[in-house]
C-alpha cells in the first residue's frame, strides 16, 4: 500500500458495505412485520366468521384459508431469516476481510466488539426465526382444524355414501 489512498478506499468500501447490509437487514425484518401483521389482521377477521357460523363448510373454508396464509406467513419467515443470516454472514466476511489487511487507518474499525457484534446479530436473527416458529405452528394447528371439519363434513352427509356415489343431492 503505497499511499495510505488504498487503504482509505478498502476502509471506505468495508464501511459502505456494513452500512448497506444493515440497511438490508432493517429492510427485510420490516417487510417480514408488515407481511406478518397482514395475515394476523385477515386471521382476526376470518375469526369472526368462525364464531358466528355453525356451518362446517363455511368452518372448512375458512380454516383451510387460514392454513395457506400461515403457510406463506412460514415460507416468507424462512426467507427472510435465511436473508438476515446472510447478511450477518456478509458483516463476518467483511470484518475478516479488513482484520486480515490490517489497514494503517486513524479511523475507528468500522464494527464493535466480539460480544456487541454478537448481540447484534442474536437480536437480528431472532425476530425471523420467531415468526417461523409462529407460522409453522399456526399452520399445523389450523390444518388440523381443517381436516377435523372435513371428517365432520363427511361423517354428516355419510362416508360411505361419499365414497361411492359422492355427495348425496339433499
Amino acid at each position: 500500500m503505497d499511499d495510505g489512498n488504498d487503504d482509505r478506499f478498502i476502509y471506505q468500501s468495508i464501511w459502505q458495505n456494513m452500512q448497506r447490509e444493515n440497511e438490508l437487514i432493517n429492510h427485510r425484518i420490516g417487510w417480514a412485520i408488515f407481511l406478518s401483521a397482514g395475515i394476523f389482521t385477515a386471521t382476526a377477521v376470518m375469526t369472526t366468521v368462525v364464531v358466528n357460523t355453525r356451518a362446517y363448510a363455511v368452518l372448512l373454508a375458512v380454516f383451510t384459508l387460514m392454513t395457506v396464509l400461515s403457510w406463506i406467513g412460514y415460507v416468507f419467515s424462512r426467507r427472510t431469516r435465511s436473508a438476515v443470516a446472510a447478511a450477518a454472514d456478509q458483516h463476518d466476511y467483511l470484518r475478516h476481510y479488513f482484520n486480515d489487511r490490517k489497514l494503517d487507518t486513524k479511523w475507528p474499525r468500522p464494527f464493535g466488539e466480539t460480544i456487541d457484534r454478537d448481540r447484534g446479530k442474536a437480536a437480528s436473527l431472532i425476530f425471523p426465526t420467531l415468526l417461523v416458529r409462529v407460522w409453522l405452528t399456526a399452520a399445523i394447528i389450523e390444518a388440523a382444524i381443517a381436516l377435523f371439519f372435513v371428517f365432520s363434513l363427511l361423517e354428516d352427509v355419510g362416508f360411505d355414501a361419499f365414497l361411492s356415489q359422492g355427495f348425496p343431492a339433499t
